[in-house]
């Protein structure tokens, strides 16, 4: 039996319990204001629960595979680049139904993509 090192890098997952995240080293996919600008484009099938961004490889390397995560959550994320469109693709294949928020932070050069559970309805937000 062989195994391989992963093929992806710079991507550091978090669970933390109250936050889930996803972290891109080196990577900014936003320009970090209040309403930022996105350097990327998103796709969400909710029918098979699968969100998808895509962004210029020029704006980070986080290489390609396949992030096996399989907890509460999400099974994987898989990572893909494109080398004749120099696009990099990323799909999270979710459990749920989950909102996905995209922040550039430019005072640490990466990027958070935070996975939240939408509120039902009737909830509400005691703070």
């Amino acid at each position: 039996m062989y195994v391989d090192d992963p093929t992806y890098k710079n991507i550091t997952y978090k669970n933390d319990g109250d936050r889930v995240c996803f972290l891109l080293k080196g990577v900014e996919l936003t320009d970090g204001r209040e309403k930022p600008d996105k350097y990327y484009t998103e796709k969400y099938d909710t029918t098979n629960k699968k969100y998808t961004i895509t962004f210029d490889s020029s704006l980070g390397d986080v290489g390609s595979g396949v992030i096996k995560v399989n907890d509460g959550l999400l099974t994987s994320v898989e990572v893909a680049v494109n080398t004749n469109t120099k696009k990099t693709s990323m799909t999270f294949n979710a459990k749920d139904k989950f909102l996905y928020e995209v922040v550039g932070r430019p005072e640490v050069g990466d990027t958070a993509i935070t996975i939240l559970k939408p509120a039902t309805k009737g909830e509400r937000l005691v703070v």
